[in-house]
């Protein structure tokens, strides 16, 4: 399917949105909260869009349960898509052979059954130390959670962004 780009997932993204809450996602706010688990993301697309404050009689459960709407949407279209990413040149085989008795982590805002998914895919089982998804942690995910689990100092490690990112 070529290079799971941003756009991509910015389509997807914004089509669970619009089914969800009937909110229509801009680009701009899509690059901008990118990387965060797909339910906050939504939870911060209602709060800059105006859903929450513009439903006030909706509670906020409802409004959680709407965002849980949007991940699960989200979930669906992408595994309907069927598409998978592909990684830059030679990252497979740098991850695989070159680096193969170096600790590694995969740092990632997707759902678990995603990254679990793509990673079993692209680069087998057992690959990996640590796993760290969008079900994991608040807000973007970072090198340094992963680092912290590998107890390795910044200094020590190398980041290797897996696909293309538009």
């Amino acid at each position: 399917m070529g290079y799971w780009s941003t756009l991509c997932r910015c389509i997807i993204m914004s089509n669970a949105i619009k089914e969800a809450a009937n909110i229509d996602l801009d680009k701009r706010t899509f690059y901008l909260l990118e990387g965060i688990p797909v339910a906050n993301m939504a939870l911060e697309i209602f709060k800059l869009k105006g859903y929450v404050n513009n439903t006030q009689r909706i509670s906020k459960r409802k409004i959680q349960e709407t965002a849980e709407k949007v991940a699960e949407r989200k979930k669906d279209l992408f595994r309907k898509m069927g598409g998978m990413p592909k990684p830059y040149d030679d990252v497979r085989e740098l991850i695989t052979n070159d680096l193969k008795d170096c600790p590694k982590a995969v740092v990632s805002g997707s759902a678990r059954e995603e990254v679990d998914m793509i990673v079993e895919e692209v680069f087998g089982k057992g690959k990996f130390n640590v796993i760290i998804d969008g079900d994991s942690f608040e807000g973007k995910g970072k090198p340094e959670c992963a680092l912290r689990k590998l107890n390795l100092e910044p200094s020590e490690a190398l980041v290797v962004e897996m696909h293309h990112s538009e």
